[in-house]
């Protein structure tokens, strides 16, 4: 009996960490099918948009080329910087589904290259401060992403709408479970309280149960992202 009683308690146990290990592996496959869904998406509306608009821009080039070359010159400028917009994007989404980038310090290392290579051609003041405690730790895929292109949507917006010459960046932990990205500039606030670039960094920020806030005075505007870390 002692025999049969200890075979059913090991059947028991077997059973229980094979179905637990099923419900791992289902819960695993559906967080990676979220994430390729969401990365299809993310593809389809940054690429799509952009090689709508060159098309367009193709279109008029032609039938501009024989009448004005400095139109045309102006068309194939813009098609060049959609093209790069587009490798950017590319290049940014595959950056974020690397395992070896899962640390907020690589995370941090690309932001800081970003903010030089936009804002010191424009003679914009950067100043960057990541905290260590904080480089330590790990992002998912989803959240790495979602932070790394708000990041870069504000900083496109302060090149080329703010009219700064100062922008201070911090990025530091808050609390056992919270982070915070803190973007100041003293430009001109242009009174946009909606619109597609807003619309797009407060969605990413929901996303990863987050939350944008946006502050500005005659001193300059100040974007604050408060992050859940996961």
């Amino acid at each position: 009996m002692l025999l049969i009683g200890f075979a059913l308690l090991l059947l028991l146990v077997i059973t229980f960490f094979n179905r637990y290990k099923l419900k791992r592996k289902l819960e695993q496959q559906t967080e990676l099918l979220n994430i390729r869904n969401n990365i299809s998406k993310d593809l389809h509306d940054e690429i799509g948009s952009t090689l709508t608009s060159i098309n367009i821009l193709s279109m008029v080039s032609q039938q501009a080329i024989d009448k004005d070359t400095a139109e045309v010159k102006i068309m194939l400028q813009k098609i060049s910087s959609q093209s790069k917009t587009i490798q950017q994007s590319i290049s940014d989404i595959v950056w974020s589904i690397q395992p070896y980038n899962e640390k907020i310090e690589n995370l941090a290392i690309r932001m800081r290259e970003f903010a030089t290579q936009t804002l010191e051609p424009l003679h914009i003041s950067l100043s960057f401060d990541a905290d260590q405690e904080l480089e330590k730790l790990s992002l998912t895929i989803e959240y790495r992403k979602e932070i790394l292109l708000i990041y870069k949507e504000a900083l496109t917006n302060i090149s080329k709408h703010a009219g700064a010459d100062t922008v201070n960046i911090n990025f530091y932990k808050t609390g056992k479970d919270t982070a915070q990205l803190t973007i100041t500039d003293n430009g001109t606030w242009k009174g946009e309280t909606s619109g597609t670039g807003l619309r797009s960094m407060s969605e990413r920020a929901l996303a990863i149960q987050s939350e944008l806030i946006i502050n500005n005075n005659q001193k300059g505007t100040q974007l604050q992202l408060i992050i859940n870390l996961p």
